[in-house]
């Protein structure tokens, strides 16, 4: 996380052109104004869950959506596989935009996983259905 504000920019700019210049700075040296922080152990848990699940559980969810609605339209076998594969954008982005926006994450994740193996095994129902008939 970047946290230099800009005055301590400028004050570093203004000290490093005084000591370049041989003028002397009338104050003592000082400490980094803020410690070297790391984020809590499960917020970065978190953090890898979230980016793991948009990554993945996004490219899931967003095929297994479009094959789905690929097999449901009510249109031409082209046409379908066409628009439900031009929608994977759509349901992608829709993916990865919950899994960040969303302030649970437990809830957001597990949301995107299930409606995977949700459409998923919708889409497989319908192949065995359809088969049989």
């Amino acid at each position: 996380m970047f946290w230099w504000s800009f005055y301590d920019v400028a004050r570093s700019i203004g000290e490093l052109f005084m000591t370049e210049h041989g003028v002397v700075a009338a104050t003592p040296p000082r400490r980094a104004s803020r410690p070297s922080q790391q984020a809590p152990r499960h917020t970065r848990w978190q953090n890898t869950l979230r980016i793991f699940t948009a990554v993945v559980g996004g490219y899931a969810f967003a095929n297994t959506a479009s094959i789905l609605l690929s097999t449901a339209l009510p249109v031409f076998r082209g046409e379908a596989v066409v628009i439900g594969f031009l929608l994977t954008y759509v349901f992608y982005t829709v993916a990865i935009m919950w899994v960040f926006g969303d302030s649970n994450w437990k809830r957001s994740c597990a949301g995107v996983w299930l409606l995977s193996l949700l459409f998923g095994g919708i889409h497989w129902l319908v192949m065995q259905l359809g088969a049989a008939a």
